[in-house]
């Protein structure tokens, strides 16, 4: 009766820290996750804002490069919204 005692303490053990360790992971996974999508948000913002200076300084080639980048980093994520803006913005730099 003392060894089965024994052996189901060890497994409950066994249980609570892969438990811990999942929990971890767990949170690990979502705090990624999150500055992930942070810096996602900040790169599209940054490059949006590089697009409206090169076009207050009137400098369309500029402007047409990052707006082609842009598109080609909005089709990759599959973000298509800033790739159709960009696409839209394109042709309007590229009439002026």
């Amino acid at each position: 009766m003392a060894i089965w005692k024994n052996t189901t303490n060890f497994a409950l053990l066994k249980t609570n820290e892969s438990n811990i360790i999942m929990t971890r992971r767990t949170i690990i996974t979502v705090f990624a996750l999150i500055a992930y999508t942070c810096m996602m948000a900040q790169s599209y913002s940054n490059l949006w804002k590089q697009v409206e200076t090169a076009r207050t300084k009137d400098m369309p080639k500029d402007e047409l490069a990052v707006l082609d980048k842009i598109c080609r980093k909005a089709e990759n994520e599959r973000q298509y919204g800033h790739m159709l803006k960009a696409m839209m913005q394109s042709a309007v730099a590229a009439h002026n």
